[in-house]
């Protein structure tokens, strides 16, 4: 499982993003989170006017694309 998320989000905090990480983990399966300090919801979204983090997005894109890659191998 991948996971980008927004640090300022207040929608959710960090304590429940490590929960859940742990959780996840705890039950084997494999995860890797990301939380982004300077980023709130819907980051990646470039309709988002100041909510928009053009640093975090090209950083999650990233991510996005090589898990998928090593994810989704024919």
């Amino acid at each position: 499982m991948l996971g980008n998320f927004g640090g300022q989000d207040q929608g959710i905090s960090a304590e429940s993003i490590h929960k859940f990480e742990q959780q996840m983990k705890a039950s084997g399966n494999p995860v890797d989170f990301k939380i982004y300090p300077d980023a709130g919801h819907g980051f990646q979204n470039p309709v988002n006017g100041k909510g928009y983090n053009p640093e975090a997005t090209a950083d999650a894109k990233k991510r996005i694309a090589e898990f998928f890659a090593s994810t989704l191998k024919k």
